[in-house]
């Protein structure tokens, strides 16, 4: 999705996808504050699943696709990829997770798949609860409390799905934004004050005590 001011770009970004055969959908939206703008990311991408009924790869208006992307062929039927800064060794950060997700939403895939579609659902509900912070971080925040590297099949992308210039200028592109680092540099700490909305967490406490039962039924004697 674009705005007018990111028409040039989004220009770009049609013309790479035509070049190399990928199929895309380019959305012009109505200019709005910015980071109400940024908020509606997870909402445009869950409706664009549930109406395609099929993996989908989110990209930001300032990308250019400079080679094929084939790792979201995906033969593995991975749920979910984006870029994590702590899974990278290379991340500059002294700070190597690959469990804790710190990530860059600017390229981003989804499978129609249960899992990827409850941590997109439950993105959009914190998403929309707090206007005010940054998509990516909410995501961090949704993804790491919830525990879904655990619940999911997650495949962290390499540098060259979401090739910076100033952060990895050594690094040849897959996907290449714009020469402005822009929102997707490294994310700052955790949003910690965010607000989980009401019905996530009654569902997370529901699912928390489901699997007690499950485990504590599983240790029982057996006839």
């Amino acid at each position: 999705m674009y705005s007018d001011a990111f028409a040039p770009r989004a220009e770009v970004l049609v013309r790479s996808c035509r070049a190399h055969g990928i199929a895309h959908e380019v959305v012009r939206i109505e200019p709005a504050e910015y980071r109400r703008t940024i908020a509606s990311k997870p909402r445009f991408m869950l409706d664009a699943l549930r109406r395609l009924r099929r993996p989908i790869v989110y990209v930001d208006a300032d990308f250019e696709v400079m080679e094929y992307p084939a790792l979201f062929d995906n033969p593995a039927g991975t749920d979910f990829m984006v870029y994590n800064w702590y899974a990278d060794p290379s991340n500059g950060m002294d700070q190597y997770w690959p469990d804790v997700l710190l990530c860059s939403s600017g390229v981003m895939y989804w499978n129609h798949t249960p899992g990827a579609l409850r941590l997109l659902k439950e993105w959009c509900a914190m998403a929309s609860a707090n206007p005010g912070c940054a998509d990516d971080q909410i995501l961090d925040r949704v993804f790491n409390g919830g525990h879904h590297v655990r619940r999911m099949s997650c495949r962290w992308l390499p540098r060259s799905y979401l090739r910076i210039a100033p952060y990895f200028p050594e690094t040849t592109p897959v996907l290449n934004h714009a020469d402005r680092p822009g929102g997707n540099g490294p994310p700052p700490q955790d949003v910690r004050s965010a607000r989980h909305p009401f019905r996530l967490l009654v569902v997370r406490y529901a699912h928390r005590w489901a699997g007690r039962v499950t485990r504590a039924l599983g240790r029982g004697p057996t006839a």
